[in-house]
């Protein structure tokens, strides 16, 4: 996605669709490790955590978004429907 936003003349309306898709590969990346979790020192935990902080992030930021209507505010969200 970087490599196709770099051959556009201005690819930087893609710059949060590649958050959302590096922060969920990183999430995936960690699921998917076999090592266990074996202290709260693990970095992979503070990955886990600033996920979270960005997902928290975009969801005030959707939810404040005085652009999009606010019926169409939960449409601009990751729910657990859209998962299924």
């Amino acid at each position: 996605m970087t490599s196709y936003q770099a051959s556009l003349p201005d690819g930087s309306h893609l710059n949060s669709t590649i958050q959302l898709l590096e922060n969920t590969s990183q999430m995936i990346s960690i699921f998917r490790d076999h090592r266990p979790v074996k202290n709260v020192d693990d970095e992979r935990l503070q990955y886990l955590y600033n996920i979270l902080q960005w997902f928290t992030n975009w969801h005030i930021s959707a939810n404040n978004d005085e652009n999009i209507a606010m019926g169409e505010r939960s449409k601009s969200l990751l729910s657990i429907d859209s998962m299924l």
